[in-house]
């Protein structure tokens, strides 16, 4: 329903999840245009608009919980959500053995973080497999291989405090690659 009346009053790249939307426009007064069009169909269709929520158009805007820069064509958490991923890393980090729920408490952390977190979710594989292994209120010893992919959160934190570039889909330059068993390589350009 929301792609037909977006193709019907020309609003373009709107993105919504349940009752949140943004609104990507090429120029400020597009996107405002574009939300003020947004707007009146969904007061028309019965809405109840919070106005208070409603912003202006930004390069920099938090769309569920993600930090999105425009002008930096960046995507990063906010430093609070990234302060408390490094406290709950730092807490298992420094276990030998954590409950259930201390670590689905990280594994859910790094789950969210890895929307902004280039290979984020394989850092996270163990985690995960090490709760549905474990019982219901159980505790859980951490391996090796666990700790070192905490560990990688953690330093990934701290090198790069959870930011990734916003990649151009309009990469017009041709790519060759190839592999073998000793390696690979790609082209460019």
């Amino acid at each position: 329903l929301l792609d037909r009346i977006s193709d019907l009053y020309s609003v373009k790249k709107i993105v919504n999840y349940l009752d949140d939307f943004i609104i990507i426009a090429s120029t400020e007064e597009e996107c405002l245009r574009q939300r003020n069009v947004l707007i009146e169909i969904m007061e028309f269709m019965g809405f109840n608009i919070s106005y208070k929520k409603v912003t202006e158009p930004s390069r920099c805007t938090i769309f569920l919980g993600i930090t999105i820069n425009s002008s930096k064509m960046e995507l990063s958490l906010p430093q609070e959500k990234v302060d408390k991923l490094k406290s709950s890393l730092d807490y298992c980090i420094g276990k030998t053995y954590v409950s259930k729920k201390e670590l689905q408490k990280v594994g859910g952390l790094m789950s969210f973080c890895s929307q902004v977190v280039k290979g984020g979710r394989t850092f996270s594989r163990r985690v995960f497999d090490l709760c549905a292994r474990a019982r219901n209120r159980g505790v859980i010893k951490l391996n090796v291989e666990t700790r070192k992919d905490l560990q990688w959160w953690r330093n990934l934190c701290a090198e790069f405090n959870c930011r990734s570039l916003i990649q151009n889909d309009n990469c017009d330059d041709p790519m060759v690659s190839d592999a073998s068993t000793k390696g690979f390589g790609a082209w460019c350009g």
